[in-house]
Formats: C-alpha cells, structure tokens, sequence
C-alpha cells in the first residue's frame, strides 16, 4: 500500500507540474510580446506669412479637400483698374488695381500633393489670381480673361482662365507648406469672391 502510494503521489506531482507549465508559458509568452505604438503622425508647424497677407487666417487644405468638395473662403475685394505684375502689389502694377490676399497651407496624408486653388467672379469682371511665397514670389498664377480667348486664355503658368474664373492648377507643394494667394482686381466694383482649395495630382 505504501509503495502504491507512494507512485500516486508522484503521478499527481508530476501532473501538476506539466499543467503549471502548460499555464505559465502562454503568461510568459504574454509578457514577453510588446504592444507596437500606433505611428504619430507628423504636425504642421503653422505658416507664417510674410508683410502682404500676414493679418489674414490661414486655410488648412487637407486630402479630404476634393474638386467635388473645397476649403471654401470669401474674400471681400476693393474695386481695381490696371493690370497685375509677377513682382506684386505696389509700382509693378498699372493702373488702379487693387490687391486681396489669402493665406493656404497643406497638410497632407502624403510627402507631396497637388494644389488647386480657384477664384470666382461675376464673369464680366476681371480678377488675377497669383500663388505666392512668404516672401511675396510668384510661384504661378492665372491672370487671363473672362470670357478667356486664345490669347488670354491664361495658361502656361501653372494655371487657366474660364468664364467667370481663374484656376492654379496642382501647383506641386511639399506637406506643410505655406502660400499667400494674391487676388488682383484688374476690372471691376470690388466685392465678395469666393476662393476654392483642393488637393489632388499635381500638374492634372
């Protein structure tokens, strides 16, 4: 009777043994195995204009903004007569046109991305619409005529003229980065024009 219990005993042990085992490993394994960190996406340092546009917000364009469905703003203009420069507002300029800004920065899904920008207008006025550094460079810009014809048609700048419109389009920009739109009236009363921005391929 010893001798058989003695066995029993041991049979139980060794049991209990193998089932800890078989218990603490997966415990083990659980402690072992780290929770990734979700990746932290990248923040925008906010744009800082430069002189012209620098008492105006800034729109945050990002991927949601489609063709179909724009960052919208409403800039109220003064009335203008003249003609726009690529150096800007102030001795450049002939005539009485008169300049509205608006400051954009992207932020993007994506290292780079397409900026559309798209003013518009009662299509008997004239406006120029001009993309523009912090420092006051035009990087391209739209400055035909509404109605457009084959000669001011406003292309080959990065950007068209339409009936009623002047388009930047996908204008190629890094993530992050910051413009002030200039918007130049070189033709009509002033008043309220509506300023679109969206993102999608550059240069399409």
């Amino acid at each position: 009777m010893r001798i058989h219990s003695t066995r029993t005993v041991a049979i139980v042990a060794c049991a209990a043994l193998l089932l800890g085992a078989f218990v603490a490993a997966p415990a083990e394994a659980k402690k072992k195995k780290k929770k990734k960190k979700a990746p932290v996406a990248a923040v925008c340092a906010p744009y800082a204009p430069g002189e012209k546009g620098g008492d105006q917000p800034v729109t945050v364009v990002t991927d949601a903004s489609t063709a179909e469905a724009p960052a919208e703003v409403t800039i109220s203009t003064a009335p203008g007569l003249g003609f726009s420069s690529e150096q800007g507002e102030g001795n450049p300029d002939e005539g009485a046109t008169s300049h509205t800004y608006a400051n954009v920065q992207v932020d993007s899904a994506n290292p780079s991305a397409g900026l559309f920008v798209s003013i518009e207008f009662t299509p008997v006025f004239d406006y120029d619409l001009w993309l523009r550094d912090s420092n006051g460079t035009a990087l391209a810009y739209s400055a035909g005529s509404s109605p457009p014809t084959p000669l001011t048609d406003g292309t080959g700048n990065g950007g068209h003229s339409d009936v009623g419109s002047e388009n930047i389009d996908g204008y190629l920009t890094a993530d992050c980065a910051g413009f002030t739109v200039d918007l130049a009236n070189a033709g009509g009363p002033g008043g309220d024009v509506t300023v679109k921005f969206w993102l999608g391929a550059p240069g399409a």
